[in-house]
């Protein structure tokens, strides 16, 4: 099973915490938001020291965050300057509303950004931030753009695809487990159609304002993972008390 730890680079409480779980061997992925202001060479640097022992990711940002694009050439990615919130971006993808071309720009410019960020080396993931990448028009960008990347070099992609009968056997938020999954399933097929790695199985999504029940929820997760290419999402933390109850 591979463990990933999301959200590098969005906070230092976040980074440290991670770092640590890096440190006791604990993480074998680790996703990093490369547009956020903590996700800079001497922030990453702790986490590189443990390069060879975990799978680096690009943790891609579309949404509440300033991009690396110069803002005039991806218009309908913006509001006000900035990628705009969670429902502006899917409502925009499902009227067809973003040209898919500035899509291509700003994932190129981030992908790039962590390929420099760690010394040359591409990263071995691809996934994004409240996953967004699955969004209609969007995840035909990044599979066309992975498909033109040499086959040795194409890092695999994460789905949050889960069957309607594991999510009621794992028993932990139900509704929002289904609507992710939807996109996740569209994704997987879409992966699969063009020979793009992606996980089998797939765990961590849950309210977040029941932050005290995550001991259960992980044991849920663990029990009904499918394969040993499954993912469990995390999000550690050391300031929030929900990421604190992850790292802990």
């Amino acid at each position: 099973m591979i463990i990933c730890a999301d959200d590098f680079g969005l906070a230092p409480d976040i980074n440290s915490a991670i770092v640590n779980l890096l440190e006791s061997g604990k993480l074998s992925a680790v996703s990093c938001m490369v547009p956020c202001a903590h996700c800079r060479p001497a922030d990453l640097e702790p986490a590189l020291a443990h390069r060879d022992s975990f799978d680096l990711g690009l943790h891609l940002v579309l949404i509440e965050h300033t991009p690396l694009s110069p803002p005039a050439r991806i218009p309908t990615l913006l509001h006000n300057g900035r990628f705009p919130e969670f429902g502006v971006l899917w409502r925009r993808c499902l009227l067809g509303q973003v040209r898919l071309e500035e899509v291509e720009m700003e994932l190129r410019a981030q992908y790039e950004s962590l390929t420099n960020l760690s010394g040359g080396q591409p990263p071995d993931s691809v996934d994004s931030h409240m996953h967004v990448h699955q969004f209609p028009g969007i995840r035909d960008v990044m599979v066309r753009f992975l498909a033109g990347l040499p086959e040795g070099r194409r890092p695999y992609v994460r789905n949050a695809y889960m069957p309607v009968k594991k999510i009621a056997a794992q028993g932990v938020s139900f509704w929002k487990n289904v609507g992710i999954s939807r996109y996740g399933k569209a994704m997987w097929r879409l992966l699969r159609k063009n020979r793009i790695p992606t996980n089998a199985g797939f765990a961590g999504i849950y309210d977040y304002t029941r932050w005290p029940q995550y001991p259960d929820f992980l044991s849920r997760f663990l029990s009904h993972m499918e394969s040993r290419n499954g993912i469990l999402m995390t999000h550690p933390g050391l300031a929030d008390s929900w990421r604190r109850s992850e790292y802990e």
